[in-house]
């Protein structure tokens, strides 16, 4: 979600429902209008840009198909195909009819009991959906690592010390990023939207303003003692590029550098070293994931940490580092036994191959190797006449060998 979605105009909620039905356009404008400052909205812009969206969506499905443009059983099937010939996992399906359920609700109240199905449908998708695993589970890093990372960025620019280019200088942004990513795990929007006046570096302290909150609440974020240098260093190096403004990131020419940018940034940074794209996002992962690891019996940490309120966060969490730890035990319990039976075949034989299978086998290939190429091919040895041979043909030219 771009920095333009987020502020709530008329514009931008007229052009929510551009594509909607008249009836239905009319009442979102009247239920979102941000020019009515006294009335209370059901949503934040946030979410009202997601359901807006997914809304379009499915009445452009239903004018590809020649529905109606209402929400049926009909256009609810066809839109959960073309989902799927896209290339949606259950889970975003499940979101998406989850999300539609809610502004069908919010639009037309006075058919909820009418659309029990459609509640119906988001709960049974939804149960389906927690049964397959997140994409992001496949590769999930852990948070020392990535720091790690951004350490051996910062070093790099500061080698290049008297090469004072952009390159160096976003070196090392993309460096304290990635520090500050897995230290301090905000959301995408708070971190990228980080000032200078919200670092505090006596009190060692940065404040996250509500605003820049998916919860809407001030968070207030302890800075470790070893980014303070690295802070101070990057301050100095921004200032050299003589921004007007006060944003912490910027891009070329000291103009702020936008969340979309940031997150390309990382992502090609963490695939150029690790060979897979991380996303800022991945950064919590891999913060929440190491702390309930490391720590399964303070679990609800990484609920704490990731500023989430829903308890479920934790569970899920729990649950992927308990694979992670049951993998790795697995691991070396199967190397344990396979230890144990090559020390059991050792003790039952003296025969060297046995005892160091590789070693040998490429000795004996080695040996072979010089048996065969110091001796030379010996000529082939004619067969003698026997008695039992039929005499020759005179008719036949006679051997002349």
């Amino acid at each position: 979600m771009t920095a333009r979605h987020r502020i709530a105009t008329r514009a931008s909620i007229e052009c929510d429902c551009a594509t909607w039905p008249a009836e239905l356009k009319k009442r979102w404008i009247a239920l979102f209008d941000p020019d009515d400052a006294f009335a209370e909205k059901p949503w934040v812009r946030e979410t009202q840009y997601v359901c807006a969206r997914i809304l379009t969506r499915y009445l452009a499905c239903c004018a590809r198909h020649g529905l109606p443009a209402q929400i049926s059983s009909q256009g609810l099937r066809a839109f959960i195909r073309d989902c799927e010939k896209a290339g949606n996992v259950p889970r975003t399906i499940a979101g998406y009819v989850r999300h539609l359920s809610s502004v069908a609700n919010l639009l037309q109240p006075e058919l909820y009991a009418e659309r029990g199905w459609l509640r119906q449908t988001a709960v049974r998708l939804q149960r389906v959906a927690s049964r397959t695993p997140k994409k992001r589970t496949a590769h999930v890093v852990r948070a020392p690592d990535i720091g790690l990372l951004g350490e051996r960025l910062i070093a790099q620019a500061r080698a290049a010390a008297r090469q004072d280019t952009w390159a160096t200088t976003e070196l090392f942004r993309n460096g304290l990023w990635l520090r500050l990513g897995v230290r301090l795990p905000e959301r995408l929007k708070a971190l990228s939207a980080l000032q200078c006046s919200w670092i505090d570096l006596d009190a060692r302290l940065i404040r996250f303003p509500a605003e820049v909150e998916k919860v809407p609440e001030q968070a207030q974020r302890a800075l470790p003692e070893d980014l303070v240098e690295d802070i101070r260093e990057w301050l100095a190096r921004r200032a050299k590029r003589k921004p007007r403004h006060d944003f912490f990131w910027i891009a070329k020419g000291g103009k702020p550098a936008g969340a979309a940018a940031l997150a390309a940034a990382m992502r090609r940074v963490t695939k150029n070293l690790t060979g897979e794209p991380i996303s800022p996002h991945g950064f919590r992962h891999g913060a929440a994931t190491f702390v309930v690891e490391t720590a399964p019996d303070k679990a609800p940490l990484a609920t704490i940490v990731l500023n989430q309120r829903s308890a479920a966060i934790t569970r899920e969490y729990t649950q992927r580092a308990k694979q992670i730890a049951a993998s790795r035990e697995g691991a070396a319990l199967i190397a344990a036994g396979e230890a144990r039976v090559r020390k059991a075949v050792r003790a039952l034989t003296r025969s060297t191959i046995a005892h160091a299978p590789r070693k040998s086998a490429r000795a004996y290939r080695r040996k072979a190797r010089r048996k065969s190429s110091s001796s030379p091919a010996e000529p082939a040895m004619k067969r003698p006449p026997q008695a039992c041979d039929s005499p020759t043909d005179p008719r036949e030219p006679a051997d002349r060998s």
